[in-house]
């Protein structure tokens, strides 16, 4: 539990900048409407904009029951709200809900990550499979090569004209 005494410093306590952070650990936010500082609303769009915590399950907890402070809570991103005085088996649903929206979510998210690390090894392999694709079948009892044109031809005479030749052989073979 993160409490904080106001909007302002909950912001400042969730505006972590990296997914490292005690921040990232937080499942939920309660939150009142009406609060000295920053109203609850002006923080959820705050902490909604965080890449680190943005995810987070705002529930708004209030004395407002009017539709316009109501609409502005949820297009701020609060997910829902509670009324004062607190119904405790309403609180605990609402809780409940966001909890489990949240597990989802994380879930979600280390799929995805999970994913992209795959992706980013099958772009890796790929790329091997083409450096591979770029080698030529050799014949074994002939000693030919093929070409990627399908042409077969003499080992020495694809080496000699495709590959270099190193400075002990250079030394070796040519410096007599």
């Amino acid at each position: 539990m993160l409490p904080a005494a106001n909007p302002a410093e909950a912001v400042e306590i969730l505006s972590m900048n990296s997914p490292a952070d005690d921040a990232t650990s937080v499942d939920l936010i309660l939150m009142d409407i009406r609060m000295p500082k920053m109203s609850g609303i002006e923080a959820c769009k705050v902490i909604k904009a965080n890449e680190f915590v943005g995810d987070v399950p705002v529930i708004m907890v209030t004395v407002h029951d009017d539709e316009e402070h109501l609409s502005n809570a949820f297009n701020a991103g609060a997910m829902d709200y509670v009324t004062k005085p607190v119904n405790r088996v309403e609180l605990l649903s609402g809780v409940r809900s966001a909890l489990e929206l949240k597990r989802e979510m994380d879930v979600r998210k280390r799929t995805y990550i999970g994913l992209e690390k795959t992706l980013s090894e099958l772009q890796d392999a790929l790329a091997n499979v083409k450096i591979l694709k770029g080698l030529f079948p050799i014949c074994s009892p002939c000693k030919m090569i093929r070409d990627d044109q399908g042409y077969w031809d003499l080992l020495e005479a694809f080496i000699s004209d495709t590959h270099a030749v190193c400075p002990a052989c250079i030394k070796e073979l040519y410096l007599d």
